[in-house]
């Protein structure tokens, strides 16, 4: 006959077993804010149509303007966009011209500071 201390090791292996599958399967559904999206709540693992890990990039101003008044812009048009800006600036550039004024930067606050002192450098010092 088996010992007790053999039938409690596999029934704790079992349970052990058992919660580690619930747990990575997301807590059998009944997780906080885990599992399949809830429209009652608007809580899941996302919205249906909601776009994860998209990249943000700049869009130029008259395409945006068209975005906002809610006309339909495709993708095409926003490229040829930015290409166009981008040659724009590449042009602006190779001429020795910026399209922004470019004016010293004078922060009165801080205008008693040494230049390169203003900026944090990560470093904490000396702790006691």
């Amino acid at each position: 006959m088996p010992s007790s201390v053999t039938i409690a090791l596999f029934v704790s292996l079992g349970v052990i077993a058992v919660v580690g599958y619930r747990i990575s399967r997301g807590g059998g559904g009944r997780g906080g804010g885990v599992g399949k999206y809830d429209p009652k709540t608007g809580i899941g693992r996302g919205a249906p149509g909601f776009q994860t890990n998209v990249t943000r990039i700049a869009v130029p101003a008259h395409i945006v303007a068209r975005i906002r008044a809610g006309e339909d812009v495709s993708a095409e048009e926003i490229t040829a966009a930015q290409e166009a800006e981008a040659k724009k600036q590449a042009k602006l550039a190779k001429s020795g011209k910026s399209g922004k004024p470019s004016t010293p930067r004078s922060d009165p606050a801080n205008e008693w500071i040494p230049e390169g002192h203003s900026t944090a450098r990560g470093t904490k010092g000396k702790r006691i």
